[in-house]
C-alpha cells in the first residue's frame, strides 16, 4: 500500500502541515523500508525560512565513533558526547531534524520525498553507529531506499565547491567562506579528503 499524505504536498503552506507531511511521510519510509530506527529519539522537526540545505539532521557528535561500526550506547561515558546541551538533548541518542521552508516551495513532491529517505538514512546510521556521513554504508542503504542525492540536497547552488586536491573527486558545496572554504582556498591541508587523505582544494 502506498503512502497517503495527510495534505497535499501542493497545498503545503504553514509549517505545521509541512512537519505534518514529512513526519507522516517519515513513518511510512520507516516501516516500508524496515528500517532500523526508534521514531521516539527524533525529538523535534523545525522549519527554517533561510537555510539553503534542503533539511538536515542535527544529532550530538560521540567521540570515536564511525559510521558502519556498530556503537555499545551503554558504553559511551558523557565526557565522549559533545553538543548535548547545545541542541537541548537530554538523551545522547537523540536528533532532531530541520526542514526548509525554501526547499518544500522549490522541489517538487518526488524531489521532496527523496530529501526525506536521504536524512532517514543520516538518523538511522547515527542511532546505530553514533556517526553518519555519505560514505560506503551510506551509499549501499540510499541504494536500497531509492535515494538519487548521494550528498544533502542543496537547492541553490554553492557558492564553493570544494574538491580534493590530489584526484578531483567532489567533497562538499559551501554557500560562505568558512573556515574549511578558506584551508581549500590555501591548500593548508588542517582538511583532508576521504578518498586520498590529501589537502582540499577548491575547483576552479
Amino acid at each position: 500500500m502506498g503512502f497517503t499524505p495527510p495534505i497535499q504536498y501542493e497545498k503545503l503552506t504553514e509549517e505545521y502541515e509541512m512537519i505534518a507531511y514529512s513526519q507522516a511521510y517519515t513513518e511510512y519510509v520507516v516501516d516500508a523500508y524496515d528500517m532500523d530506527i526508534d521514531l521516539s529519539l527524533i525529538t523535534e522537526w523545525k522549519v527554517s525560512n533561510t537555510k539553503r540545505r534542503a533539511a538536515a539532521v542535527f544529532h550530538p557528535s560521540i567521540d570515536g565513533a564511525e559510521a558502519g561500526i556498530p556503537i555499545d550506547w551503554e558504553s559511551v561515558e558523557p565526557w565522549m558526547v559533545n553538543g548535548m546541551k547545545k541542541r537541548g538533548f537530554s538523551d545522547k541518542r537523540e536528533c532532531f531534524i530541520q526542514i526548509s521552508r525554501r526547499a518544500i516551495n522549490e522541489l517538487n513532491e518526488d524531489e521532496w520525498r527523496d530529501t526525506i529517505r536521504h536524512e532517514l538514512i543520516h538518523v538511522e546510521e547515527y542511532q546505530k553507529y553514533g556517526a553518519s556521513g555519505h560514505g560506503n554504508t551510506f551509499k549501499i542503504r540510499a541504494n536500497d531506499l531509492d535515494v538519487n542525492g548521494r550528498t544533502c540536497r542543496a537547492f541553490t547552488e554553492p557558492k564553493y565547491t570544494i574538491v580534493c586536491s590530489a584526484c578531483g573527486e567532489f567533497v562538499a558545496g559551501r554557500h560562505r567562506k568558512s573556515k574549511v572554504v578558506r584551508d581549500a582556498m590555501n591548500q593548508g591541508g588542517e582538511y583532508i579528503s576521504k578518498c586520498c587523505r590529501e589537502p582540499l582544494a577548491l575547483d576552479a
